[in-house]
């Protein structure tokens, strides 16, 4: 790629020692750049192609009728230049005519010449100085009104797909040179690559200034990606309009249509959810794959991320986002998402260890050979006689008995909670995650106690051997007064890991 910048005592020499075209000379030298990166001389070869048919698959009809089509571009002002992201602006809104803009003939030329006759529909064009008035708000009193520059507009395009050689078709309307006496092109158009790579030039070639069509077909394969679409235009007098992008083979995109399911809330201590989605496959095409993935949220665990519907559980509060992604088997994904928000306004205390120990006395901040409880991963914890602990994919407290490689005598961790109000019988509630295995044939058990500061046990519920992730939840059948208050987690026997414990109002 190369950037030009020409001065106006070099652009002098060389207009007038080749400049024949009087279009051209009226226009000004004054202050002539060039603004930009231009392509290299190398470029994909374009082939003749048929125009659009009844049968075509349009995928980008830009007509500009209703807007600029999303084209952006360099503005020129008495100060400086505009960001090249401007948006291209109607030419009845902008005070510099002479710079590309949106609009019909009659407000371009503003009824004193002939400039773009011929369409009387809405496009992009630039000017000639000379068609510019002196006044009626028309003047350019910074001096652009009279210089010659080339500007850069472009518009991003998304091909969802590759596209074999000859496939892929372009056609539009244009009005203006196809070369100046100096060398250039009045009107450059090419598709350029985002990710870089070789712009493919699609350039026209005609010698007067009249409305004129144009169409290609490109020789190479375009593969699937986001391009710019680029319009650089040097002297004013250049207009562009009805871009089509389109191909006349047969529709070959998947017919593959996926719902992720309506967007949903739900209110702790409920801490999972199923997600069902919905596949409709008229054509009966190949699936290779069906996979759930987390958009965005805290850590969650899916039951099976790869089937049609999931259940997600470990969900804490806040927005939880989650995608559904469909494959075929030539490769093609159709996705959708699914939004859950989880409310926690009924928690007065969650414990969830995603962040740390959550101020829980006996345990270790890390996975370790002791005897007591860790926060962790399951991937942390060590295998004891093939067992593991399963299933969950967040952070937990876990005894990590694959190290110790012995029995866990009784201990327990604890955490001070104040309640600011009493609670009536059955107004209070706990729950709580736990996974208990009992590698011996004995008793494994996990105790979660609610217990007043002198020791009196409120509350207390207990989980023995459950070798998988189960939920507790139960409502306490006791008039609870306000005061501070112990909760306590209490492990016996083998392996046995404790998460998501809420305190929540009924």
């Amino acid at each position: 790629m190369k950037r030009f910048f020409l001065t106006t005592a070099s652009l002098a020499i060389l207009l007038f020692s080749s400049c024949s075209d009087s279009s051209f000379e009226t226009q000004g030298v004054e202050s002539l750049n060039i603004i930009g990166e231009t392509p290299s001389n190398e470029s994909i070869t374009t082939t003749p192609t048929s125009p659009p048919t009844s049968t075509s698959t349009i995928l980008y009809d830009l007509d500009f009728e209703d807007d600029n089509e999303g084209f952006v571009g360099h503005y020129s002002t008495n100060t400086g230049w505009h960001s090249p992201n401007d948006g291209v602006k109607n030419i009845t809104e902008t005070p510099y005519k002479s710079d590309i803009a949106r609009g019909k003939s009659e407000e371009f030329h503003n009824g004193s010449s002939s400039l773009f006759e011929g369409n009387n529909t809405y496009f992009l064009g630039r000017a000639y100085s000379g068609a510019i008035p002196e006044n009626g708000g028309w003047s350019d009193t910074s001096g652009h009104g009279s210089t010659i520059a080339l500007f850069g507009s472009h518009t991003t395009l998304k091909f969802e797909r590759d596209y074999n050689p000859n496939e892929l078709s372009i056609e539009f309307d244009y009005y203006g040179k196809r070369r100046l006496p100096i060398g250039w092109s009045s009107m450059l158009i090419w598709l350029k690559p985002k990710n870089g790579g070789e712009a493919i030039h699609l350039s026209p070639e005609n010698n007067g200034y009249q409305w004129s069509k144009y169409s290609t077909k490109l020789s190479e394969k375009i593969p699937a990606g986001e391009y710019d679409f680029v319009v650089w235009h040097a002297p004013k007098g250049i207009a562009i309009d009805n871009i089509k992008i389109y191909t006349n083979e047969p529709d070959s995109s998947s017919k593959i249509e996926v719902d992720a399911g309506t967007n949903s809330t739900i209110v702790l201590p409920t801490n999972t959810f199923d997600l069902n989605s919905t596949i409709t496959n008229p054509d009966g095409e190949t699936i290779s794959s069906i996979k759930w993935s987390k958009v965005s949220g805290k850590g969650v665990t899916f039951s099976d991320a790869t089937n049609e519907d999931t259940k997600v559980s470990n969900l804490q509060n806040g927005e939880h986002v989650f995608k559904v992604t469909v494959t075929n088997d030539s490769g093609e994904t159709i996705e959708d998402t699914v939004t859950i928000t989880v409310d926690d306004s009924k928690v007065l205390y969650g414990f969830t260890f995603e962040e740390n120990t959550n101020g829980f006395s006996n345990v270790n901040a890390v996975v370790a050979n002791i005897d007591k409880y860790c926060r962790g991963q399951k991937g942390d914890f060590l295998p004891y006689l093939g067992n593991s602990y399963s299933e969950n994919n967040t952070y937990f407290l876990g005894i990590n008995q694959g190290d110790l490689n012995a029995w866990i005598n009784p201990s327990a961790s604890e955490k001070n909670i104040r309640l600011t109000k009493d609670y009536n019988v059955n107004e209070l509630g706990i729950q709580f995650s736990s996974q208990t295995i009992d590698p011996w044939g004995d008793t494994t058990k996990i105790t979660v106690t609610l217990k007043s500061t002198s020791g009196i046990e409120i509350a207390s519920f207990s989980v023995e051997n459950s070798n998988s992730w189960v939920i507790t939840n139960s409502y306490i059948n006791k008039v609870i007064p306000a005061g501070d208050y112990i909760l306590s987690i209490k492990h016996i026997g083998g392996m046995n890991a404790v998460d998501d414990i809420y305190l929540f109002m009924r």
